[in-house]
């Protein structure tokens, strides 16, 4: 769409004055009724912007509120794990329990084994001594028999002692397994007295995680219910968001209908004053043309004579009016009749009667003109207002969807003439305030032309765009955003896009790779 120039349109004189059926005093009231109808609307745009800040105060609370539940959620699933990991340890520490119980049987057998090697060292003591008894016995005796029977003698010493020797050997071994158990009873009882604790501590901490959980189960009913009446205050701000959407589209409606009225009035009026000033021009120049043109006697025309009464008669002079016909017979012999003029009246009355009817012709074909320029203009506001409305239409909720519920707005700065100063393009980022594209950093600058774009190829596609690194100011978050609406939205359309983000290239259906060789 294109629009303005400065240069305006007049037509040339018509052949019949156009009367205003509308007075000054019709056109105030439409003005003020229009000025009014500007107020409301500024009003409902006013109230619209406030909604739509009510709105992304809501969805930022909506949004903290399942923050918030998703963070209890995650500490009831930890605390379940926790529950169940206990439970696990203390069914090991249960097993624990009962092995050490085993254990126990294991000791008192041990103690059992400790008493019967306790009375078989005491015998084999008190065999002892009655052996060595008989040794010094026999010691004696050696010195008194043979050798034959010393050696004989001294084997069964050499027996005796190996014998004692296994027993003391068995009773340490067991006196060093009844320690051992004895340590191990005592690390036993330890631990179980550390698992009894610890089986305390466990349970007052379920307690306090099932009052926890019964706490963020009161919460969680608390914020549900906010979240709902949040959701409600939403819906309603929704509902009155689109009752003023569409008061807003009906006064717009409005608004372009009496527009078109106005110009089509203005119009109108200056056609009037153009015509009537050219006719009053023709109409002066016609005069004086008309003006040197003198018209002569014809001879064979007899001039009519006025009929005297006798009274009339006897008040004329016989001298006066012989001296009056002297005179004009004087004046007539002074005279020397034009011939010419009558056939030179007949040559411009017929050129002025050719240039009458071209310009009778050219009026009518200027008429014919002014009619299709008329229907053109209102023709080009008409279609230029239908594709402004679609676009600042359009232009909205894309910018709202790249931008998770920024706003945008395109706005005539003179809706009286619309060609004339152009368009004001404000948008309002997500949780800022409305600002003009000169105030908007470079990746707001960058999101605010690409929905403009895409309105505009809503509006009219065009077969392919190319677009040299529009990704260079944005980050990698919006990056994707604008990559996955390129790939979705816009099916029917080629892209051929300059770019050096990966996030951007990852979803391309062709890549073209252009680097230098030999340095």
């Amino acid at each position: 769409m294109t629009g303005g120039g400065n240069r305006v349109v007049k037509g040339r004189m018509g052949q019949t004055v156009i009367e205003n059926s509308f007075s000054s005093e019709d056109v105030e009231k439409m003005n003020a009724a229009l000025n009014n109808l500007y107020t409301k609307l500024s009003d409902l745009k006013q109230l619209h912007r406030n909604l739509e800040d009510q709105i992304s105060q809501k969805s930022k609370h909506l949004s903290s509120v399942q923050h918030s539940i998703k963070k209890k959620k995650l500490h009831c699933t930890a605390h379940k794990e926790n529950i169940e990991m206990m439970k696990t340890q203390i069914a090991e520490l249960k097993q624990k329990i009962q092995e050490s119980a085993v254990d126990k049987q294991k000791v008192q057998m041990l103690e059992k084994k400790i008493e019967e090697k306790k009375k078989k060292y005491e015998i084999a003591s008190e065999e002892a001594s009655v052996v060595e008894e008989k040794v010094s016995k026999l010691q004696a005796e050696i010195l008194k028999t043979s050798k034959g029977k010393y050696n004989k003698a001294q084997k069964t010493v050499d027996l005796l002692t190996k014998k004692i020797s296994d027993v003391s050997q068995a009773i340490t071994k067991s006196s060093v397994n009844m320690k051992t158990s004895k340590r191990n009873i005592k690390k036993v009882e330890e631990k179980i007295s550390n698992i009894e604790k610890e089986i305390v501590v466990k349970k007052e901490q379920v307690k306090a995680i099932v009052n926890e959980r019964k706490m963020i189960t009161s919460v969680g009913v608390e914020i549900v219910a906010k979240r709902d009446e949040a959701m409600a205050g939403i819906l309603e701000c929704k509902e009155k968001r689109a009752n003023l959407k569409t008061k807003v589209e009906q006064l717009a409606e409005e608004e372009h209908q009496l527009k078109s009225t106005e110009i089509e009035y203005k119009n109108k009026l200056k056609n009037h004053e153009v015509t009537e000033s050219e006719k009053r021009a023709i109409i002066k120049n016609i005069s004086a043309k008309l003006q040197k043109l003198k018209l002569n006697e014809i001879e064979e025309e007899q001039a009519e004579f006025p009929e005297l009464t006798r009274e009339d008669a006897a008040k004329l002079s016989v001298k006066t009016l012989t001296s009056d016909i002297e005179l004009v017979k004087l004046q007539m012999e002074s005279m020397t009749p034009n011939l010419s003029a009558i056939n030179e009246y007949k040559v411009k009355e017929k050129f002025f009667n050719e240039k009458q009817k071209e310009v009778d012709e050219i009026t009518q074909e200027k008429n014919l003109q002014k009619m299709r320029s008329d229907e053109l203009s209102k023709r080009r506001l008409s279609e230029f207002m239908t594709g402004f409305t679609a676009i600042a239409k359009k232009l909205r909720e894309i910018y709202q969807m790249l931008t998770f519920g920024g706003g945008a707005e395109l706005e005539l700065i003179d809706p009286f003439e619309p060609f004339e100063k152009g368009i004001l393009f404000s948008v309002k980022p997500r949780g800022k305030s409305w600002k003009i594209m000169k105030n908007l950093s470079g990746g707001e600058k960058t999101l605010s032309s690409l929905s403009l774009v895409f309105a505009l190829h809503y509006y009219k596609p065009t077969p392919f765009y190319v677009m040299d690194e529009i990704d260079a100011a944005l980050d990698k978050r919006n990056v994707r955003i604008v990559s996955y609406f390129l790939k979705e939205r816009t099916k029917n359309t080629q892209f051929i896009i300059v770019s050096l983000r990966d996030t951007m290239n990852e979803l391309a259906d062709h890549l073209v790779g252009i680097y230098k060789i030999n340095n």
